[in-house]
Order: structure tokens, then sequence, then C-alpha cells
């Protein structure tokens, strides 16, 4: 009798070692997927992280000549505005000529004057 409980036992020992085993090894399965659930995904952010900086910098090269250009435009605007308020040379003949009209106009109006007078 005696034998057969300690048989018993060795079987119910194997059966602990037994299950014991697999339930470490499924552990270690599941954490192995579970970290190759998370390398997965580390790896999709990753490539997401580059999708969107690749995005960013097409938008910056995009957006840079514009503002380039609207910065030309402007200093070109400015360099315009800056001409217009300097008066050319045909303006300054034109004023001349203008006051020295207007000066021999109210010359010969004065001499008539005088004239009438006397």
């Amino acid at each position: 009798m005696e034998w057969k409980y300690q048989y018993n036992q060795k079987i119910q020992e194997r059966e602990k070692l037994y299950q014991e085993f697999w339930q470490q090894r499924q552990r270690q399965h599941q954490r192995q997927q579970q970290l190759q659930i998370q390398h997965l995904q580390q790896q999709q952010q990753e490539i997401q992280l580059q999708e969107w900086s690749q995005q960013l910098q097409q938008l910056q090269r995009i957006r840079l000549p514009a503002l380039s250009k609207s910065r030309k435009q402007r200093i070109n605007q400015k360099k315009r505005d800056d001409n217009k308020k300097l008066p050319t040379a045909v303006d300054c003949v034109l004023k001349g000529m203008a006051s020295a009209g207007v000066a021999v106009f109210l010359g010969v109006v004065g001499v008539a004057i005088m004239a009438a007078d006397l």
C-alpha cells in the first residue's frame, strides 16, 4: 500500500511540475508576444514620425520660397515707393519752368499795370 501511495505522490508531483512547466511556458510565450507587439508599435510610431517629418520638411520647402518671394516683393515695393518720393529730373525742369513762367507772367502783368498808370 505504501508503494501505491508513494507512486501516486510521484505522479501528482510530476503532474504538478508538468503544469508549472506549461504555465511558465505560456507566460514566456505571452511575454514574447507582448514584446513583439510593443516592438511593432514602436516601429510603426517611428515610421509615422519619419513620415510626419518628411511632410513637414516638404511643407517648409514649399513655404520658404514663398516667404523669400514675398520678402523680395516687399523690398522691391519699398524701392519703388522710395523712388516715387524722389523727384525726377523732368519734374525738376517742369517745376522750374512753371515757376519761371509764373514769374514772367507776373512781370508782364506788372509792366502792363505800370504802363496803364502812366
